[in-house]
């Protein structure tokens, strides 16, 4: 190979370079600029989901208030930029009847700015006051204790892959995972196959990227929050989502 050849085939590979990088600050530039006023999420771009569901039907002991904010405080320190972050709580309505409330969904904007075409400060102080702020407000009305007579852990989880078009999600979710509502489904009486859940509830399979469940451990319902384990494992195989678990806290 002569010394000609070698200067094209290096003027080839800086070309080609070039051209990839541009293309990312103009893919990069077109999501950032292009979003949604109120969730920052970009319009044009696909872009990953976190869904935590706080299932406040049943009280927890305050102190056990302090695991659960470790857990939302982890998720939003973990979360990449763009990223979608949606916060619904299973909680009571000023009627006293049960509701599933979301307090937060909004996109990270992220806090480190692109030093070939963005100003730090103006994107800290972006990420701080859109995004950082409202989150921690939030943060400290989430783990309060509540009592609600149902609790819709299944139609939470249907109505996040509903809302959540276009990505795969990955959820968390709080809870003694003891469905209840008369409606549908009471897991104290029975525990109803995946099949018949799906069916019922409409479910959408294919959207879910994985379910990790922080669960209560209330000793009266032992037996039954472990069979309820299995369903919910068994649920996010079915929607073609990968489940793991850990025990958040122990209650009578």
């Amino acid at each position: 190979m002569t010394r000609e050849d070698k200067k094209g085939y290096i003027l080839i590979l800086m070309s080609i370079l070039a051209i990839i990088v541009i293309g990312y600050i103009a893919f990069d530039l077109k999501r950032s600029s292009s979003y949604d006023k109120a969730t920052l999420c970009p319009l044009e771009t696909t872009y990953d989901s976190t869904v935590i569901i706080i299932d406040k039907s049943d009280p927890w002991r305050k102190k056990d208030a302090k695991k659960i904010r470790r857990i939302l405080t982890k998720t939003f320190n973990n979360l990449s930029p763009y990223e979608r972050l949606v916060i619904k709580v299973i909680e009571p309505d000023e009627m006293k009847e049960t509701e599933i409330k979301t307090y937060f969904d909004m996109c990270n904007p992220g806090n480190k700015a692109n030093p070939l075409y963005q100003n730090s400060r103006k994107v800290l102080i972006k990420y701080n006051t859109l995004f950082q702020e409202p989150l921690k407000k939030v943060m400290k009305s989430l783990t309060s204790s509540t009592v609600t007579e149902s609790s819709p852990i299944l139609e939470a989880i249907q109505e996040s892959l509903t809302q959540n078009k276009g990505e795969k999600i990955k959820m968390i979710i709080v809870s003694d995972l003891l469905e209840y509502t008369e409606e549908y489904f009471n897991f104290y009486k029975h525990i109803p196959s995946v099949k018949e859940t799906i069916d019922t509830l409409s479910f959408t399979k294919g959207r879910l990227n994985s379910l990790h469940v922080e669960y209560i451990l209330r000793k009266h319902y032992k037996t039954k929050i472990f069979a309820s384990l299995k369903f919910f494992k068994n649920l996010t195989k079915e929607l073609g989502g990968n489940f793991s678990k850990r025990k958040l806290l122990i209650t009578r």
